[in-house]
């Protein structure tokens, strides 16, 4: 059983990589240096990824939860791969503009509007 569950970990860790390489090689990030972490214990079923950016040092960090991302199709992992990595792209604005009431909102808002555009790109090109 542990061994089983050890297996499905690396082949969708092997899966997140594959497609973070093509993402990131797509939207010429190479000046970033990103770092993708992964969770095997579930957690919120919601929370597929966590991206943890440190814009100053141009580096980020996103943590893969393991669980949700088994039950995602490749399309939606890339999906959330781009918003995420817009996220990392956009964090120098939300560091500032997070005073401001209903800023998490409009982040999200903006971030999803950005990737859902870009993900349109890809599909039509």
């Amino acid at each position: 059983m542990a061994q089983a569950r050890r297996e499905i970990q690396a082949e969708q860790e092997q899966r997140i990589l594959s497609i973070a390489a093509i993402i990131e090689t797509e939207m010429d990030l190479g000046w970033l240096d990103i770092v993708h972490k992964f969770d095997p214990r579930s957690g919120d079923e919601r929370v597929i990824c966590e991206t943890h950016p440190d814009w100053e040092y141009r580096q980020a960090s996103l943590l893969w939860n393991i669980e949700c991302c088994a039950a995602r199709t490749d399309e939606e992992l890339t999906d959330t791969m781009i918003h995420e990595l817009v996220h990392v792209l956009i964090d120098p604005l939300w560091s500032v503009a997070c005073k401001v009431k209903g800023a998490r909102r409009l982040n999200e808002f903006s971030v999803e509007c950005v990737a859902r555009a870009i993900s349109a790109v890809r599909r039509n090109a």
